[in-house]
C-alpha cells in the first residue's frame, strides 16, 4: 500500500466503507474549519442552531452536531441545486426514511455487511476478518446513501444527508454512549 496514502494508519482506515481512524479524527479536528454553506439546499445555514429542530418539516429530525448538516428532506424539495434534485427519484409523503428503498438500504444489515466487503476488496485491502461495530455499519451507511442518491462523488465533493436521514441511520446503528462524529467536510 502506498505509504503515502496510510501514512501509518491501519491499513483499513483507508477503506470507502471504513470509519475514520482516531488519528485521522483528531488530525481534522485540529485543523477543521467551520463549514456552514449547505451544498444541498445552496444556502449558508451560519445563523442556524444545530441543537434546535424547528427547521424540521418531517418530524424526524433530531439535534447535529454543525448547521451545514442541520437541515430537513422537506427544506430539499424547495431547494433548486442539482444536488437536491438528485432526491426527486425517491418519492415520499412526509419524510424520506419512510421511502422503501431508503429503508431497505439502511434495514438489511446483509447488504451492508456485502458492500463494507466489496468496498474492502475494491481497496485491494488483504482479505482478513475484523469486528465491525456499529460505528462502522453508520459510516458505510452514509457513504452508501450518498452513492444511492448522488452517484459516486470524489472526496472533495462532501455533501451532507439530511437529519432525518442521519438520524435514522443512528437510531438503527445507535451508539451506546450517543456520541456522534457528525460531517465532516474534508
Amino acid at each position: 500500500m502506498n505509504n503515502d496514502i496510510n501514512n501509518g494508519e491501519n491499513q483499513w482506515d483507508n477503506v470507502f466503507a471504513s470509519y475514520p481512524s482516531a488519528q485521522r479524527l483528531q488530525r481534522y479536528r485540529s485543523t477543521k474549519k467551520i463549514v456552514t454553506f449547505n451544498k444541498v439546499l445552496g444556502v449558508d445555514l451560519d445563523g442556524r442552531d444545530p441543537k434546535a429542530t424547528d427547521y424540521c418539516g418531517c418530524g424526524n429530525c433530531q439535534p447535529m452536531n454543525s448547521p451545514v448538516e442541520a437541515f430537513c428532506c422537506a427544506e430539499i424539495l424547495q431547494a433548486s441545486t442539482s444536488a437536491a434534485e438528485n432526491y426527486t427519484k425517491f418519492s415520499y409523503d412526509s419524510c424520506l426514511c419512510e421511502n422503501e428503498t431508503i429503508k431497505n438500504v439502511v434495514e438489511n444489515l446483509t447488504e451492508l455487511k456485502l458492500f463494507i466487503d466489496t468496498c474492502k476488496w475494491l481497496g485491494n485491502q488483504e482479505d482478513e476478518e475484523i469486528d465491525l461495530l456499529t460505528k462502522n455499519y453508520r459510516f458505510a451507511l452514509y457513504k452508501k446513501l450518498t452513492l444511492l442518491i448522488h452517484g459516486p462523488k470524489q472526496a472533495n465533493e462532501r455533501l451532507p444527508l439530511p437529519s432525518c436521514l442521519v438520524s435514522f441511520v443512528r437510531s438503527t446503528y445507535p451508539d451506546e454512549d450517543e456520541e456522534y462524529v457528525g460531517f465532516l467536510d474534508y
